[in-house]
């Protein structure tokens, strides 16, 4: 798998696509995906399944403005894809 690939995403009726860069860690891997020029981390949980993780330079405000529905659209395609 190439580390930069795109998702399509259905939210709001619009069908987008998203950049995820892939990022290998010593025993795992993180999922970088661009929304609105912020990179949104994303790991997988002890059963596999996807989360968000909130990296320490990232401001709290800046997080607020992507719609929490948004995010849980690309954890479920994540999984779809990985799972």
């Amino acid at each position: 798998m190439p580390d930069h690939f795109y998702i399509p995403v259905r939210y709001r009726n619009e069908e987008n696509e998203y950049l995820v860069t892939l990022v290998l860690l010593s025993y795992s891997y993180q999922l970088h995906v661009e929304v609105d020029n912020q990179s949104l981390v994303f790991e997988p949980d002890d059963n596999g399944e996807f989360r968000m993780i909130k990296m320490g330079w990232q401001n709290e405000s800046d997080l607020k403005l992507i719609d929490a529905q948004l995010i849980q659209r690309l954890i479920e395609t994540l999984n779809k894809i990985y799972n």
